[in-house]
Parts: structure tokens; C-alpha cells; sequence
């Protein structure tokens, strides 16, 4: 990673593995421009992508993130199984852009924007900054994979950013005196643990990193404090839970549901979403991993040399960030486009070593191929509604379905209304700019069959029941409970009866047919009918 520090010397670090950057020429200044370029397309790419609906997981974090700004506790007043910092970024990025499609995308492209700055940092350190830029603008577009939910405001963002501002936190340590960097660093660390728990697995990453440079600072010395910085927001954190007595449920959905979700999974399940995501995320720019397949081999050949040691570590990391549970779903691989890019920069300076002009040319081949991929994906990257990739990804999930009735009940609310979602879409408070009138706003994770899920489920029908929102969106469709043979049906069964008779169609979405109804306009509804999302309201 860091060689000298920079305060001793004004040579760059590690001379003796990397070659100093060479005279700017006007190939390496059409190089740097067509990568901000990119930059600012990839840019504009995301904000066209954001009129696509919320994704499932998307709206738990964006709702639990509203309720996280109001000043709820995590796991008392609401839950999900994810760190605590989760909530609070999500909250911090709502508050700051809007708690809609639009907003919580802005908050991704800046997150992605931010993740680019860093990696061009990072590299600049090791490699020219044409070829610097080249990394930047290649993560800018490995990171609107669709199949990764890309365009998406996934916590795998959040992560990417963390992780990268604690490494690039890490380098500048070497170059100042002090502690301050180094706590920064681990706090950074920490964030990203906090906000999803496999970021922890790239511990090795750092203590490589340590000890690659202990000839400038002993690596114990550098770990504890690292580790010190790391222990400021956890301690901070379960103090605010004990103080609020929420540590033993923080306990429960951090730790006992997320060791029964990830062995809910059987290998042969996990083997059909790796293929699913591996093969949908590679094919989908195909060319781009094909280029850094080639920059892996690269970087193998020379792994002796800094910084393809750690580079290389970090992308063997990511990848095993991809298998807990064994669901490999898409968004996890949003981890490994970062030691992608990077890895494609250090291989692209090392052949301008080869041969001044031949790292030029390469860099100018990738230029080509990510112009390649935005105009043979044009549809997606710039198409006004639902691009195939998106629908096929989506599958059978009536996400635009669930947000256009959803925007419905909302204008049909008045201020004093209330509305609950039965089933697992809780982007659907957001749609309707209400809060749920109970904290179980995902039904499939409390669809089982131990003692606290029936705890859940008699909770959540006492909601329904005395709490008589005025408005209900029901989900008749079974993926949006989760239901399987080792499920818990009571509440399904129950909440559907109790609405049935207590409520009345005035909207809704078939899924068979495709088409909206709406009983102003004098359609009937037949909530008897599978595959349905109604709206019902209050008799």
C-alpha cells in the first residue's frame, strides 16, 4: 500500500515497484478527459435510472432509515437484521435528498461519486493519474450493473464508500504524524461493519497492509490503534442501546435471526442463485470483466510488487463476501467492482512500464469497450421506463404496481388516516408518505415457526385489529411473504380474514391479466383472486 511517508522526502512511495509518472502528453490528457467523461455519464445514467420503483430490500432500509432521522430506536421501535449504522446512513441521505425514488438515488450517486474520488487516490499514489481516472470511471460503470442492482440504493454502497475512505484513511496516516488518521480510519471501518456485517472480512486487507509496511511503523502499534478507532462508534452505539434498553433485542436480529437466515438456504438452492447473479452480472458487461480477468493475471504475475499484493487481496476478499448464506444474490457483487478497478489501473501502468506507449493504447481499448457497453445497454442506461434488464431482474415482483396504488392511497388519505402493508414491501409507507401503525413492516421475516415469530404475529394482527388503519395495501402473492413449506402462514390466514370483513376493495393491481382496477371507475374486485395487490379501505 503506502510507501515512504510523504513528509520525509518528495519522492513518491514505494519507487523501487512503481514508475514515476510520466510527462503529461496530450494522448494521457485525451485519456484523463474521456474518464471524467464517463464519470459525468455514468452520473447522468444514475439519474435517469432513478424512476425506476424501489426494490424490496431498497424500501426497508429507505422507511427504517425515516424512522432512524425521527429519532426511533433500532430493534425497539422497528427492526430489520442490519447493523444499526444502516438505519442512520439511510436516515442521514433521506433527510438530505427525499425519502422517494429520486432522493435515495441521489444519495447512491454521491456515494458512488465519493467511492470514485477515493479509488483515484488510492491509485494515485501507486500509478499516473491518467490511468488513475481510467480506475475511477471504470468503477463508475462496473457499478451501474443492473443484476447488482446498481441503479439501486443498496447498502452495498454504503459499504464500497466506507471501506475505501478507510483504506485511503490508512495511506494518509503514513504521511502525517499522530494518531488522528488512524482513528479516522477504523471508525470509517467500523461504519462499514455497521452498516452490513461481512465488511468485517476485509479485516486481512488492512493488516496486510500493516504489516507489508512495518519497516516505517511497527504494524502492532498500527493495528491497536486502528483497532481503537474501531471500537469508538461500536462503544458508542451499545451504550445508546443499553441506555434504551434495546441490547437484547439488538442482540437477537443481530446475531440469533441472522445465523437461522443464513442457514435457511440448502447448497443446492445457493447453487442456482450463483449461477443466476454470476452469470447476469458477467454477461452483462462481459467485455469489461473480461478486461479485468486480464488485469488479475497482471497483477498475479507480479504479485512480489506493491501495491498488487493488497490489490489482489482485496478482490479475493470481495468475492467471499459474496457467499455467506449462500444466496449470492446480486447486490452482494457490488463489492467487488472497487479491487476491479483497481486492480485494471496498477495492470494498465504496469504495461506503459513494458512500454511507454503501450499503456496508453490499452487504457484506450478499455475507453472503447466501456463506450461498447453503454451503447449496446443504451436502453437501460438511458431508457425513460423499465429497461428489460430491470424487468427480468424484478421477475415477478409488481414493484411499479405496488408504488402506483400506493401513491393512490396517499392521495386518497387524509392527514389523520392511517394506512398498513401486509406482506414485505415497506416502500409502500414511503409511496403513501405514512408511518406504520406497528413496527412489523416485513412480513416474510416473521413467517416461522418458533416462539418470537408467533410473538410477531400476534402483535402485528393486535395492530391491525386495535389500531383499525384506515387503509390496507395487501400483498396476495405468496414470494412477497416468503412463504415456503417450512413457513408460518397464521398471520397470512388471519390478516387476510380479518380484512375481508372489515375492509373493501377500492383499488388493485392483477398480476395474471396486468391490468389496474379501481372501483370509482366502476370495476369490481374479486380479493378471492391470487396474484392480486389490493387496496382496501376501512368499511
Amino acid at each position: 500500500m503506502s510507501g515512504k511517508p510523504k513528509n520525509k522526502g518528495k519522492s513518491k512511495p514505494d519507487q523501487a515497484s512503481v514508475s514515476s509518472p510520466a510527462p503529461q502528453t496530450s494522448l494521457q490528457g485525451l485519456l484523463s478527459v474521456l474518464a471524467l467523461a464517463f464519470i459525468v455519464i455514468t452520473s447522468v445514467s444514475r439519474i435517469i435510472l432513478a424512476g425506476n420503483p424501489m426494490s424490496r430490500d431498497e424500501g426497508a432500509y429507505g422507511y427504517l432509515g425515516k424512522l432512524a432521522a425521527k429519532g426511533l430506536t433500532p430493534y425497539l421501535d422497528f427492526y430489520e437484521m442490519k447493523p444499526p449504522m444502516l438505519y442512520y446512513l439511510y436516515g442521514l441521505g433521506g433527510s438530505l435528498f427525499g425519502f422517494t425514488d429520486l432522493g435515495l438515488r441521489l444519495f447512491g450517486l454521491v456515494l458512488t461519486l465519493c467511492s470514485s474520488l477515493l479509488i483515484f487516490l488510492i491509485l494515485s499514489r501507486y500509478v499516473s493519474r491518467h490511468f488513475a481516472l481510467v480506475g475511477a470511471a471504470l468503477f463508475s460503470i462496473l457499478s451501474l450493473n443492473p443484476f447488482a442492482f446498481g441503479f439501486a440504493m443498496v447498502a452495498e454502497h454504503l459499504v464500497n464508500t466506507l471501506v475505501l475512505a478507510s483504506l485511503y484513511l490508512v495511506h494518509k496516516s503514513y504521511d502525517r504524524k499522530g494518531l488522528l488518521y488512524l482513528l479516522l480510519a477504523g471508525t470509517a471501518f467500523a461504519a462499514a461493519i455497521l452498516t452490513k456485517q461481512t465488511a468485517i472480512l476485509f479485516s486481512p486487507v488492512f493488516l496486510l497492509h500493516f504489516v507489508l509496511e512495518r519497516r516505517y511503523k511497527p504494524w502492532l502499534m498500527q493495528c491497536l490503534r486502528f483497532a481503537a478507532g474501531v471500537l469508538i462508534p461500536v462503544t458508542l452505539l451499545a451504550l445508546l442501546f443499553i441506555i434504551n434498553g434495546a441490547f437484547s433485542e439488538a442482540m437477537y436480529w443481530l446475531t440469533t435471526y441472522p445465523a437461522k437466515y443464513a442457514s435457511s438456504v440448502s447448497p443446492e438452492e445457493g447453487k442456482i442463485y450463483l449461477r443466476y447473479f454470476s452469470k447476469n452480472i458477467s454477461l452483462f458487461q462481459l467485455t469489461l470483466f473480461i478486461t479485468s480477468a486480464l488485469a488479475l493475471i497482471t497483477n498475479l504475475i507480479w504479485i512480489k510488487k506493491k501495491p498488487f499484493t493488497w490489490f489482489i487481496t482485496y478482490f479475493i476478499i470481495a468475492l467471499l463476501t459474496v457467499i455467506p448464506g449462500f444466496r449470492f444474490y446480486g447486490q452482494y457483487w457490488m463489492l467487488i467492482f472497487a479491487p476491479m478497478a483497481l486492480m485494471t489501473a496498477a495492470a494498465l501502468n504496469q504495461a506503459e512500464k513494458l512500454k511507454p506507449r503501450l499503456g496508453i493504447l490499452a487504457a484506450g481499448i478499455v475507453m472503447v469497450l466501456m463506450a461498447g457497453e453503454l451503447v449496446i445497454h443504451s436502453e437501460y442506461y438511458f431508457g425513460k421506463s423499465m429497461s428489460a434488464e430491470v424487468e427480468k431482474l424484478y421477475k415477478n415482483n409488481p414493484f411499479g404496481p405496488i408504488r402506483k396504488l400506493s401513491t393512490y392511497a396517499g392521495s386518497l388519505m387524509k392527514e389523520d388516516d392511517t394506512f398498513m402493508v401486509f406482506g414485505s414491501e415497506p416502500q409502500a409507507y414511503l409511496y403513501a408518505d405514512k408511518i406504520a401503525p406497528s413496527k412489523h413492516v416485513f412480513m416474510s421475516m416473521i413467517s416461522k415457526h418458533d416462539e418470537k415469530s408467533k410473538t410477531f404475529i400476534s402483535e402485528a394482527m393486535t395492530d391491525l385489529e386495535q389500531k383499525q388503519p384506515t387503509y390496507v395495501l395487501y400483498n396476495f402473492f405468496m414470494y412477497s411473504w416468503g412463504m415456503t413449506e417450512k413457513s408460518n402462514d397464521k398471520l397470512y390466514s388471519a390478516s387476510f380474514s380479518h380484512v375481508i370483513n372489515h375492509y373493501t376493495p377500492v383499488a388493485a393491481y392483477n398480476m395474471n391479466t396486468k391490468s389496474f382496477l379501481y372501483t370509482q371507475d366502476g370495476n369490481q374486485i374479486d380479493a378471492s383472486i391470487a396474484n392480486q395487490v389490493i387496496l382496501f379501505k376501512r368499511k
